[in-house]
């Protein structure tokens, strides 16, 4: 019997291939907010316009390529736009980045009113996968003027900020600290009266280079103490606060004054989770051009009276700022008036009761 020999020719060639290891793939932020076009930035260095594009980079942070690397959008905001650079694949070590860019209508809530109308935004989900990596996503909004976010009312917006980061700005409290009926006083002693006192660098007239009132002024204000410092008093409300905290506190003011009995303690506490809160500054309130706040059309900061009375009225009634009154520091400081008719901002006694809304900057 003849056995068959098979010859080099009949060899059966196979090729073994191995699918990719796994691999990290990470996002810059977990969380992008935006500002929707249309506003001018008053109060801005440059004045800016709203609504500059804003990044998300993908990074692999692993050792292999991530492949069949995909991007998943939502359903963005009316002529909202999302692009990438990313490719098919991803190389260990490398990244690329996609960019949303905004436009005029702001991110809605579950019931699809836009949250410029005084809601909060539902945050919207951008998610990248690949085949040998576990899926991460990054989320993002897009904030107006009215919407609620970081625990208050947007009223100003700063897009000078990293593009690699969220837009800066400002937010006012949702509720009253102090309801204008019957408000509180602006200034206290320990037993609830009125305080008579000159607070350092924080009236309308006073810069970070001219401190007023100070103790060369009249009347004169005490010599600054530790944690003072020089404010631009009518638009700087977060310097203001400072100087009005440090005074009524140890070591000026021992034991020091009870927050709840004046009118920037009610703005040192934590509210809606956040404790950097502030009473704003009477510029950061409203125009008027007595304060130096510019008027209606072309105010000198985005102001709470231009962006939450004027379009959305979420305020009314007589308001503490944190400014004092140069031609009074002892007895006077400003405040503004909301109502749907007037704009008016007076120096008035710091012994009367007015309403507080405090005011911080966005985290970005």
């Amino acid at each position: 019997m003849q056995c068959y020999q098979p010859s080099r020719s009949d060899a059966l060639n196979i090729t073994l291939t191995t699918a990719p290891g796994a691999t990290t793939l990470t996002t810059s932020v977990s969380h992008l907010a935006l500002s929707k076009t249309g506003y001018t930035e008053y109060g801005v260095s440059g004045t800016p316009d709203s609504g500059v594009p804003r990044a998300i980079t993908v990074s692999n942070a692993g050792s292999v390529a991530a492949s069949n690397l995909s991007i998943s959008y939502p359903s963005w905001p009316l002529n909202t736009a999302a692009s990438s650079n990313c490719g098919a694949s991803l190389a260990a070590g490398s990244s690329c980045t996609i960019t949303i860019t905004p436009n005029n209508t702001a991110t809605s809530d579950d019931n699809g009113a836009a949250c410029t109308t005084g809601v909060a935004p539902t945050p919207q989900t951008i998610s990248i996968s690949a085949n040998n990596a576990s899926t991460v996503s990054s989320t993002a909004v897009i904030l107006g003027y009215g919407c609620i976010y970081q625990g208050g009312y947007v009223y100003a917006l700063d897009d000078t900020t990293s593009q690699s980061t969220s837009v800066g700005g400002k937010v006012a409290t949702t509720t009253d600290q102090a309801n204008p009926s019957p408000g509180i006083i602006w200034s206290s002693d320990a037993s609830g009266g009125s305080s008579q006192i000159a607070i350092y660098g924080i009236s309308e007239t006073s810069t970070t280079s001219s401190a007023n009132p100070n103790p060369s002024t009249t009347p004169p204000s005490q010599t600054p103490v530790a944690g003072q410092t020089a404010c631009n008093g009518n638009t700087d409300g977060s310097c203001d606060t400072n100087n009005i905290y440090v005074y009524y506190q140890p070591p000026t003011t021992s034991p020091g004054i009870d927050l709840t009995l004046y009118a920037t303690g009610l703005c040192k506490q934590t509210i809606s989770g956040y404790s950097n809160w502030y009473l704003p500054a009477i510029c950061e309130m409203g125009y008027g051009s007595s304060a130096a706040c510019g008027v209606s059309g072309t105010p000198t900061l985005q102001n709470m009276r231009s962006d939450l009375v004027d379009t959305l009225s979420l305020l009314s009634g007589n308001y503490w700022s944190s400014t004092e009154a140069a031609g009074n520091p002892v007895s006077g400081a400003w405040y503004q008036i909301f109502s749907a008719t007037t704009s008016n901002q007076i120096p008035y006694f710091k012994l009367f009761s007015y309403g507080v809304r405090c005011s911080r900057a966005l985290t970005l």
